[in-house]
């Protein structure tokens, strides 16, 4: 069976050959993750077509640092910019096994059912809980490892890297 090579960056240089191949380890900052997970996790009319990534820059080294970025889609860099950043989308660091992140306009009416008589206040709290509860999830379900090139950004045969997180 022959392997597919796909020109990712447009390069022209076979994956192997591309700088991005020669992370071995990326450093994720949980917060960050959870900011990304968060903000794509949002109602489709709360995000005005905006998307966070998890995003390494170059000059790529064996261990790369990340950062949250917010992209739009359509929105690409220039052509003649090489290498590019990398763009992972932040789910392909967690388990697929995690809760589904709450929804704030359904954790409120939730609180608003199974409270008597709620406060503002309280409400606020219930919606809070929820989030830490989910956020506690994230972090005890991150991967040691993951395929950075396992997103709808990316393209080409698998890419695994040792994930560490910094903070």
């Amino acid at each position: 069976m022959n392997e597919i090579d796909v020109d990712t960056d447009g390069d022209h240089a076979p994956i192997a050959d591309q700088p991005r191949n020669i992370i071995d380890t990326v450093l994720v900052d949980p917060d960050d993750l959870i900011a990304a997970l968060r903000w794509n996790g949002r109602p489709p009319e709360y995000k005005n077509q905006v998307s966070a990534v998890i995003r390494i820059t170059p000059p790529f080294e064996t261990e790369s640092g990340t950062s949250v970025f917010y992209t739009e889609e359509g929105n690409y860099y220039p052509s003649d910019m090489n290498p590019k950043p990398i763009h992972i989308n932040p789910r392909v660091f967690v388990d697929e096994q995690v809760m589904n992140q709450p929804i704030r306009s359904d954790e409120r009416a939730r609180a608003k059912d199974e409270l008597d008589e709620p406060t503002e206040e309280e409400i606020e709290e219930c919606v809070d809980m929820s989030f830490e509860v989910w956020e506690s999830e994230v972090r005890n379900k991150l991967k040691t490892e993951t395929d950075i090139n396992d997103s709808d950004r990316q393209h080409g045969g698998p890419h695994m890297v040792e994930f560490l997180t910094s903070s």
